[in-house]
């Protein structure tokens, strides 16, 4: 299985280098795509646009401690940014495979106190499996502090709360933050600092606690919206 997981990797790989060099051949187009997709958004990230509108203007919603308490503890973790155990996406994504289901039944069990506290807290089915190797091969083609090695990519194993306001979002990230199963290691506010193409959650890294594997994205989603999140 190895074998074919590292066959289907090499014929990846290769049409992910044909891109890239088509790119290099056609930069002015590219660009201009680029340009259109930063100015106007696309797909996934434009529900994220009109959820954060919608949340915006029904909720009067500000305290964002918890996120600024979370941000702290990763800033001050003497490992500095996490990486993955493997460069090779190989074992990687076989080791992925092993914690996958702990991994899902602490999203679950999560999933269920956050829907005691906060209500319709949703958990996407679709998120809660691993990451498409050919999403993987991509990060990793296109990496810069890890060119073609999978070091960076933290969300091979991953889920995506979605929430109907900034409050349980906000309330989700704190269940995180105190979870016998998770430790928090990294987020990015991209709620309060969207990214250019409209991108609007809090996306968190975690380690399953008492597990060595390292593989784990949390996405607590805004307001509704199916992506992006505490991961």
């Amino acid at each position: 299985e190895a074998r074919e997981i590292r066959g289907l990797l090499t014929g990846l790989q290769a049409k992910m280098n044909d891109y890239v060099e088509h790119v290099q051949r056609n930069s002015t187009i590219v660009q201009a795509m680029a340009d259109f997709i930063r100015d106007h958004g696309s797909g996934a990230s434009e529900v994220y646009v009109l959820a954060r509108k919608a949340a915006d203007k029904k909720e009067d919603f500000e305290d964002f401690t918890i996120v600024d308490m979370v941000k702290g503890k990763c800033q001050e973790r003497p490992e500095g940014i996490p990486l993955q155990q493997y460069g090779d996406v190989v074992p990687l994504y076989e080791q992925a495979r092993k914690v996958l289901e702990q991994f899902r039944a602490a999203a679950q069990a999560l999933h269920e106190e956050a829907k005691q506290e906060y209500g319709n807290i949703d958990l996407s089915p679709t998120e809660l499996k691993l990451k498409h190797i050919y999403r993987i091969i991509e990060k990793t083609t296109f990496s810069i502090a890890h060119p073609n090695r999978a070091d960076g990519v933290l969300d091979i194993v991953r889920c995506l709360f979605i929430c109907p306001s900034k409050a349980a979002m906000v309330g989700v990230l704190r269940l995180l933050d105190e979870s016998k199963d998770f430790e928090i290691v990294r987020i990015k506010d991209r709620w309060r600092e969207p990214t250019s193409a409209g991108w609007s959650d809090f996306m968190v890294n975690v380690l399953l606690t008492g597990n060595s594997e390292r593989y784990e994205r949390a996405n607590a989603g805004g307001c509704g919206v199916m992506g992006g999140g505490a991961g």
